[in-house]
């Protein structure tokens, strides 16, 4: 019985352990889908880009030019997307 009462007892550590890590990682999931929710927000819709590509476009014919071709970029800071005046 004592070997028995052993085993129940070192299964039920390990099974409140597991349960810590289980709390710990909903924890981080959460504030990761939180984080996820409010990048989200900041980006453009598909077609939000299409208009800006378009006027873009346009801009450039009405002025005489032609865009060659357009990538995007890794990273921009706000000030390179922050029309002056």
């Amino acid at each position: 019985m004592n070997s028995k009462s052993r085993d129940l007892y070192t299964r039920n550590a390990q099974a409140q352990i597991a349960s810590q890590r289980l709390n710990e990682f909903r924890a981080g999931l959460q504030s990761q889908v939180e984080e996820y929710e409010e990048l989200k927000a900041l980006l453009p819709e598909q077609r939000e880009l299409t208009m800006v590509l378009q006027n873009v476009q346009e801009q450039a014919r009405n002025n005489g030019l032609v865009l060659g071709s357009s990538s995007p970029r890794t990273t921009c800071s706000r000030k390179t997307i922050t029309a002056s005046e």
